[in-house]
């Protein structure tokens, strides 16, 4: 029997080898590091089309959106990482980024403080807008909100939603969801762009979480736009479109454009490649294509937006979107 004397060493040896095993396991799916970004030329599907013409001097704006999928991986990779293949993701939305230069980006589940950092190192032209809401360690974005401008940015608010109560999913707890609100100048005038992502349900209780946590989002918008501001609603709502569109307030309008979780044709929402929590029979046989992923604008915005989902951008398990914003004259 192991004496008294022995058991520290035994213990320590087994930490020091857990430490090691988790070091390997996590390697390749935190970020890129020091590796140097190559640009790549913009693809022809981000090509904005034609804006409208509504009478103002103001440039279109450009918007790259979606829910990048930066999640923790999982202690040891069993039985999978929650996201996997994050170095390669990110090169190429990087990469996508700085060749195409769109005006905003708005991204969702960015919860990794580095590569904040990351994206701040590699995209020096743009300022990056969070929360500010971290943890003790400061190591944790910990809304995943983040917003990129390539214009001068103003004043900033979040709206933190409150914790999930007791009984539904843990992470969704852990996660401090929002709604971030940017003011961004654009050749002489402005545009409010608020960065939601609500919570992700499982069944129709859950759902009422999410539709009150949209609901508080939007009232912030008509907050927002009551104050004289052009204000326009992106992100991931958790809620599929004809679900927000059947409770949206008289004058909202939502972005036409296709699907953006389609299970059967993007191969990071299947099982296994997403092990997040959920139905994964939706993913194995394809069911569970929806449109969650939605741009939304106010009635007093004056704004045209042409929207498409870039199918080409394969960097997450939702399909990004592309936006282009024409601005009606101020009155």
């Amino acid at each position: 029997m192991m004496s008294f004397k022995q058991r520290p060493r035994f213990y320590g040896f087994f930490a020091v080898l857990a430490y090691l095993v988790c070091a390997l396991t996590y390697t390749g799916v935190h970020g890129l590091n020091g590796r140097v970004v190559r640009q790549a030329e913009c693809p022809a599907f981000m090509s904005p089309p034609p804006p409208a013409d509504l009478g103002s001097d103001a440039p279109p704006v450009s918007v790259l959106q979606g829910n990048l999928w930066l999640l923790p991986a999982r202690p040891l990779l069993i039985p999978y990482p929650w996201s996997t293949d994050r170095k390669s993701r990110l090169e190429r939305l990087v990469s996508t980024v700085r060749a195409c230069e769109p005006d905003v980006v708005v991204l969702q589940e960015v919860f990794d403080r580095r590569i904040v950092s990351l994206m701040q190192r590699h995209l020096p032209e743009y300022a990056v807008v969070t929360s500010g809401r971290t943890d003790p360690t400061s190591t944790v974005n910990a809304s995943g909100l983040l917003t990129l401008s390539r214009h001068p940015v103003g004043d900033s608010d979040f709206l933190e939603f409150a914790t999930p109560p007791m009984g539904t999913k843990p992470y969704e707890a852990v996660a401090r969801k929002g709604a971030l609100a940017v003011d961004i100048s654009v050749g002489g005038t402005s545009l409010t762009v608020l960065n939601l992502h609500a919570y992700s349900p499982s069944n129709e209780e859950e759902r009422r979480i999410t539709r009150r946590q949209i609901d508080q989002a939007m009232a912030m918008a008509s907050r927002l736009e009551s104050e004289g501001k052009r204000v326009v609603v992106a992100g991931d709502f958790n809620i599929d479109r004809p679900d927000f569109t059947s409770g949206l307030p008289r004058g909202w309008a939502v972005a036409d454009h296709g699907p953006t979780y389609v299970p059967r044709r993007n191969p990071y929402s299947v099982a296994g490649a997403n092990n997040t929590p959920g139905n994964h029979q939706n993913r194995r046989d394809g069911r569970g294509t929806k449109t969650v992923d939605l741009f939304v604008t106010a009635p007093r915005a004056g704004v045209h937006t042409s929207s498409r989902v870039v199918h080409q951008l394969r960097v997450s398990d939702h399909d990004f979107i592309h936006h282009t914003v024409s601005f009606a004259q101020e009155q």
